[in-house]
């Protein structure tokens, strides 16, 4: 069903789309049926001791079918729908998670109507004569009565003695399949052996359960604000980007020669890289176009597994990258540098115009005025727990030969300020002056000073002026020079004037850096009227996605409700399920804090399709509550005997769906980076909310239902 849905919607094979599909999840339903239906096979049997025809088999496949047939429908339901709030992102988020929510949609769907048809149909199949061939061994198997313990035990014993039944007849006429446990493994008898008397007692006190609970959600909603936060998690390339910024109005030849030396000096200094080329000015597609003082390096490394491990060589990529870092500075100690990685450069340049994780930019009008605050907000972030650089992106000005003509001396020569510039073009930029032909092949003839005489202002100054018919006259006559120094490039956001810091972090939470970088620059910069500090990069689309997932997750939440309100019938019954949900948070957020996680965009998806999977063990044990009271139990007997009944399949879906998202938690190729925190937040929440919805969900739904009945 996957892969001919992606086929037809055109998603590709890729980390996201397949990678994030959980197995476990998928086998989420059918286990729901599945185990139902070896329950109740198991049970007639042992109730008629031989095997099942084909017609009873048929028959029981069939009921147990529809016994849990609708809570499994909603409860996959709810997990396949939750993943449409999804499809509402934009923006990078919205690339990255599409292909997922659109795979996983797909392929639970498909596992659902198996589950609702294959599944039966395989079970009438294969599984009766299978399982009797054990239940019947030449003797009619014992029809054990349901383990009552305590006080429901007694109750039981005293009901067949006052109505004068023989215990047979009351294990016929009150069969409690839920503690029934011949057919159980060891695991399972001793989870049951474990889970009576744990619910028993919790049922007893029931006030401390629910506040215990309730403090528990609380704390993780302590713990989530000290978690801090990215945007997404940063991939390993398995390459570098160094960033040179050497000083402003450098040459082409300087730099081309200065960028000669810096790679063959790295070469010859860390064996531990394979590769180095350095680029340099704008392509013919100018999207990214440097002046000449700027470079980027591309250091290609190999696996960290081949690096030297003698003494002092880098053991990781971060003391590789602060050994590069110290070479570079070998050669100038006047360049700045910056390190990033190809894409994740590529990537920050397409969004916010600077190729840093972290753009701190300052808008104004006057640079003068920009430049001060730039240098005052620099010292604050380089003083900032945190981070790795801080760099200017530009930094220092271009002198620049500006040639002021004399109007009045002009006026007195007669002259036009036309000579001037003709004189000035033709002896700095060239004048073509003819052509010369090769073949079918036309080449200009260009004409200008020589570079040395370029570069003397007074060789300038002696160029000649045709003065009408009296003669020459030196420039220098006309005009006169000075010196300034410009401001290159300008650069400007949505059309206001901008001076910019690059910064890089050591910390995964950059929220918490900004944070404390904004509260800094506050305190100690004074900022004039019209000027203000802007933070860009990482933490804008952080920003950005934030407040998109402020509306798509309210959404995800509502459209759960309908659902299980729809499944139920009743506000109270869907309140008491959509309890698993705070139950799960509780359990992703301490997962991720036991990982050292940040909270990012890729967690929060994990949170949205945690919120659809805590919900369907609630719908399996309030609909099996429910059945038993309309069968004549009373409302503890249906709790303790629902919950025991329903306790394998919870155990069973929970595990292989945690089970499911652990390659994802424990990866560590290309790309486990943006796995890591959505597995660890699934299954952290499965076992918090499994675990609690075995013990809270029978405590409130007993409680409540008293209340209201």
């Amino acid at each position: 069903f996957a892969l001919t849905g992606m086929n037809r919607f055109g998603i590709s094979g890729n980390l996201m789309s397949l990678g994030a599909i959980d197995f476990g999840l998928i086998i989420d339903g059918a286990v729901v049926i599945v185990e139902n239906i070896v329950r109740q096979l198991s049970q007639k049997q042992h109730q008629l001791g031989r095997a099942l025809t084909a017609d009873e088999r048929a028959h029981t496949v069939l009921a147990a079918s529809k016994q849990v047939g609708s809570p499994m429908f909603f409860g996959v339901v709810i997990i396949t729908v939750v993943y449409i709030p999804i499809l509402a992102l934009t923006g990078i988020e919205g690339k990255m998670f599409h292909p997922m929510a659109l795979t996983v949609m797909l392929a639970l769907g498909g596992a659902l109507v198996l589950a609702l048809t294959l599944m039966p149909a395989l079970c009438s199949l294969c599984l009766g004569r299978a399982r009797v061939s054990r239940a019947v061994s030449g003797v009619a198997p014992e029809i054990r009565s349901p383990d009552l313990s305590g006080a429901e035990g007694s109750k039981a014993s005293q009901s067949n003695e006052a109505s004068g039944g023989t215990p047979d007849a009351a294990r016929e006429t009150r069969a409690l399949p839920s503690t029934s446990h011949h057919d159980d493994n060891r695991l399972i008898r001793l989870a049951k052996r474990l889970y009576r008397p744990t619910l028993d007692l919790a049922l007893q006190r029931r006030g401390v359960v629910v506040i215990a609970a309730v403090l528990l959600f609380a704390g993780s909603l302590w713990l989530f604000t000290r978690l801090g936060a990215e945007f997404v998690p940063k991939l390993d390339e398995g390459s570098l980007t160094a960033m040179l910024y050497k000083p402003v109005g450098m040459s082409v030849e300087e730099s081309i020669k200065t960028d000669i030396e810096v790679t063959k000096k790295l070469r010859a200094e860390f064996p531990e890289l394979t590769r180095i080329f350095t680029r340099i000015g704008t392509s013919e597609i100018a999207t990214d176009p440097m002046p000449p003082n700027e470079s980027d390096v591309y250091l290609f490394y190999k696996p960290l597994a081949e690096w030297p491990r003698t003494p002092g060589r880098p053991r990781d990529k971060a003391e590789l990258r602060e050994q590069l870092e110290a070479s570079l500075k070998q050669i100038n100690t006047n360049y700045n540098i910056l390190f990033a990685q190809p894409i994740e450069m590529r990537f920050n340049e397409m969004l916010e115009g600077t190729k840093a994780e972290l753009a701190v930019k300052i808008f104004g009008h006057d640079y003068d005025v920009l430049e001060k605050l730039a240098k005052q907000i620099k010292d604050i972030l380089e003083q900032t727990p945190g981070v790795a650089q801080v760099e200017y992106e530009t930094e220092g000005r271009t002198p620049q030969l500006q040639i002021n003509v004399q109007r009045d001396v002009l006026r007195r020569y007669g002259l036009q300020a036309g000579e001037v510039n003709r004189a000035v073009t033709a002896a700095l930029a060239g004048q073509s002056v003819g052509q010369i032909v090769e073949g079918n092949r036309r080449f200009n003839i260009v004409v200008r000073m020589p570079e040395a005489l370029r570069a003397d202002d007074e060789q300038i100054k002696q160029l000649p002026l045709r003065v009408g018919d009296n003669g020459l006259l030196p420039l220098g006559k006309v005009v006169e020079f000075a010196t300034l120094k410009t401001v290159e490039p300008i650069n400007r956001d949505d059309g206001q004037r901008r001076a910019a810091l690059m910064v890089n972090l050591k910390t995964r939470d950059i929220e918490g850096y900004v944070r404390a970088a904004e509260t800094a620059i506050k305190a100690q910069v004074q900022m004039p009227d019209g000027y203000l500090v802007e933070f860009g990069g990482q933490f804008k689309n952080l920003q950005e996605a934030r407040a998109r997932l402020a509306v798509v997750v309210p959404a995800a939440l509502a459209l759960i409700f309908v659902l299980i309100f729809l499944a139920f019938g009743s506000v109270r019954q869907a309140l008491l399920v959509y309890s698993g949900i705070p139950l799960a948070v509780t359990g992703g957020v301490a997962a991720l804090w036991l990982r050292g996680m940040p909270f990012s965009i890729t967690a929060a998806v994990g949170f949205i399709a945690l919120a659809g999977v805590a919900v369907l063990n609630g719908m399996v044990l309030v609909s099996c509550f429910n059945q038993l009271r309309e069968e004549g139990r009373d409302l503890l007997d249906a709790v303790r005997e629902g919950a025991l009944l329903r306790l394998r399949p919870v155990l069973m879906t929970a595990a292989v769906a945690a089970l499911g998202f652990v390659p994802m938690a424990l990866a560590t190729g290309a790309g486990a980076e943006v796995q890591r925190p959505l597995a660890t937040v699934v299954i952290g929440g499965i076992v918090s909310s499994t675990l609690l919805t075995l013990l809270l969900l029978p405590v409130l739904y007993a409680w409540l239902e008293k209340r209201f009945q």
